[in-house]
């Protein structure tokens, strides 16, 4: 009995466990498509990211940087996110046309993956990162775009003053 009981509390303990790891924020991926009409409708700049099946870095990225909780909070409240596979033959909408989804790689000019972009309203390039960035550096980028700050200041300036507000706390 007593061992039915210990297995029992174990089960429970290691549900419970996992239970919280699912609860985690997640970003809320959606279609190019939809990504594209929603920008277009509240003015929030898309972050499209760029990846390709077998890519390490790109997990890495996925890994150590989109999950982190900061990065996720501000992607979900200040983006409208979606992702493109340059290993997908799945066709996707963008720009009132139709295309293969490997294909959105030379819209957007991608050399290679990851690649992050960022656009004004579904159409002008804010900025274009390629390769793996950590979640400090690119918590800096999306606070300096999805702020608005690129309107007003150099991305070199927005980091100095941000370097300065971290010093004078």
């Amino acid at each position: 009995m007593r061992k039915i009981a210990l297995t029992l509390l174990v089960l429970v303990a290691f549900a419970l466990l996992w239970g919280e790891d699912s609860k985690q924020a997640t970003i809320g991926w959606l279609s190019i498509s939809k990504a594209e009409s929603l920008s277009r409708a509240n003015g929030k700049p898309m972050m499209v990211y760029i990846y390709s099946n077998g890519c390490a870095w790109c997990r890495k990225f996925v890994r150590k940087t989109l999950s982190d909780p900061n990065i996720v909070k501000l992607v979900n409240e200040k983006f409208v996110p979606t992702k493109v596979n340059l290993s997908s033959n799945k066709t996707v909408r963008f720009h009132s046309k139709t295309i293969k989804e490997k294909y959105l790689g030379r819209v957007f000019l991608v050399r290679g993956t990851p690649t992050t972009v960022f656009l004004q309203n579904a159409d002008s390039i804010i900025a274009k990162l390629p390769g793996f960035i950590n979640h400090n550096d690119f918590q800096l980028v999306l606070k300096y775009i999805g702020d608005g700050w690129y309107k007003d200041m150099s991305y070199r300036d927005f980091v100095e003053s941000e370097k300065k507000l971290k010093s004078s706390k």
